[in-house]
């Protein structure tokens, strides 16, 4: 039987002063554009205008040593020379200052930010969309003013970041650049909490479509913290020296997190595969959820998933106004379950109680074309006569198999024409006969079939479809003629 017990897979000790995490983490919740997909987390679409934010559920605490590692793409835009995109939008009037002596342009935006936010945040979780890279935010004060971070900056914003790439005589765009942020300023040379060329540097080229790694590493002890952007064969790293705690947080705990941004220019911004080594308060971590599917099997269109769902308070307090859901996409913005729950809300949870609830689905198209359904149970509760009031958070994944079968037949009807006559005869006999080809294309299987392209190498290419993409027992068809040949003749 599938149990996920805790959040997340991760390898767990307890110490007097707190809760040691060291392994893959997903306890994290989405806001505004960002959610979840299978293993990936996309933080916004590539649309222009949109603001995204992922933050952990837990506080992390920074009097301690801090690891996390993941994988983060920025987009494939990038760019492009200015003649070209006129071409694709015509009447567009770009002012010089985007335009470097090659004549090129910036047209992937804006980027994105890896940053731990004060404990007195919990509520605080985005800023605004284009340069702001969602951490930043028009005029004062700044929504972040208790933080520190790095963002992965991929758009030149004149008079606001580093334009032109100072050991080159011609007019480069700077672009691309990795910069140590803090305060809620996202600025590089203007707009920014820090001064001087130490604390950023350029990069060739960060929207190219590939994943890169990144670690962050803060050192309690020596009080630094350092950063590595792999790419390709090479490494770009940078170090902070001084004491983020003190100097920017005001408070040893902190969330950590990622925001994004796009503007006029877009990209597509992703992260995945998590892992974190630090320390939870012990207080951060009692409430806990196991969720596990009743029947494990590998399940079929149309079929219902039933799943068993346990909220525990391994606490010594009562909590109260507890709050469960349930489905793809969760975050606190987003209350709203796909999964039919039999219950989920309790007035109360006693220390050392636990409550059973179960849940529902059935299978969707959607889901066998995905090849399974993975679906988070959230929960939230409130620490009673807690004052200010105290949030305790959990969730747990469950993944279900799905079966998948892609089948598909193929029929071709030839249909052959005099060139004299016009009608139509059982073989051809001279040069200019017309064979008409009729294909027709069905849908066997369960999944839906997409991007379908039909070649044939014998005779006569280009079919084109009328559809390409069928759902299960749908049928596309298409024609394509082809007039004999002395060759066809000879053959």
């Amino acid at each position: 039987m599938k149990k996920i017990v805790l959040l997340f897979w991760l390898v767990i000790s307890m110490q007097l002063w707190g809760m040691e995490i060291n392994g893959n983490y997903s306890n994290f919740l989405y806001y505004k554009s960002a959610m979840k997909s299978g293993s990936e987390v996309r933080i916004t679409p590539d649309e222009g205008g949109k603001v995204g934010a992922v933050w952990s559920r837990n506080m992390f605490d920074l009097s301690k040593d801090f690891h996390f590692e993941y994988e983060i793409c920025l987009g494939s835009k990038g760019i492009q020379d200015i003649e070209s995109l006129k071409k694709i939008y015509p009447g567009l009037n770009m002012a010089p200052q985007y335009i470097d002596d090659h004549n090129n342009v910036d047209i992937g935006a804006d980027g994105m930010a890896f940053a731990f936010k004060s404990s007195d945040y919990k509520y605080v979780n985005y800023g605004e969309a284009g340069q702001y890279i969602g951490y930043d935010n028009y005029g004062s004060p700044k929504i972040f003013e208790k933080s520190f971070g790095v963002k992965f900056d991929t758009y030149t914003n004149p008079g606001y970041d580093p334009k032109f790439l100072k050991e080159d005589g011609e007019r480069d765009l700077i672009k691309d650049h990795i910069a140590f942020i803090a305060k809620g300023k996202i600025g590089t040379i203007n707009g920014s909490a820090f001064s001087g060329n130490d604390f950023y540097q350029a990069i060739p080229e960060m929207e190219d479509g590939e994943w890169h790694k990144v670690t962050f590493d803060w050192d309690a002890l020596s009080k630094t913290f350092t950063y590595t952007f792999k790419d390709g064969m090479t490494t770009y790293t940078n170090t902070y020296h001084g004491d983020i705690v003190q100097e920017y947080l005001g408070g040893r705990y902190a969330y950590f997190g990622f925001t994004s941004s796009t503007g006029q220019w877009m990209n597509e911004h992703k992260i995945r595969n998590p892992e974190v080594r630090g320390t939870i308060p012990t207080d951060d971590y009692k409430l806990h959820i196991e969720k596990e599917v009743v029947d494990e099997k590998i399940y079929e269109l149309g079929d219902t998933i039933k799943y068993k769902i346990t909220i525990t308070n391994p606490g010594s307090e009562d909590l109260i106004d507890i709050k469960l859901k349930d489905g793809k996409n969760i975050s606190d913005e987003e209350l709203v379950s796909d999964i039919t729950l039999e219950k989920d809300t309790w007035i109360e949870l006693g220390a050392g109680k636990s409550v059973v609830t179960y849940g529902t689905k059935q299978v969707t198209q959607a889901d066998i074309d995905e090849g399974s359904v993975i679906r988070t149970a959230a929960v939230v509760a409130t620490k009673k006569d807690s004052n200010p009031v105290e949030l305790l958070y959990a969730a747990a994944e469950v993944r279900v198999k799905t079966m998948q079968r892609n089948e598909f037949t193929v029929s071709n009807t030839p249909v052959i024409t005099d060139k004299d006559s016009k009608s139509v005869v059982t073989e051809y006999t001279k040069v200019g006969d017309i064979v008409t080809y009729t294909v027709a294309l069905t849908n066997t299987g369960n999944t839906t079939l997409k991007d379908i392209v039909i070649t044939d190498t014998n005779k006569v290419d280009g079919i084109i479809l009328d559809k390409t993409e069928l759902v299960p027992s749908e049928t596309a068809t298409g024609t394509v003629t082809h007039a004999i040949t002395q060759a066809d003749l000879d053959a």
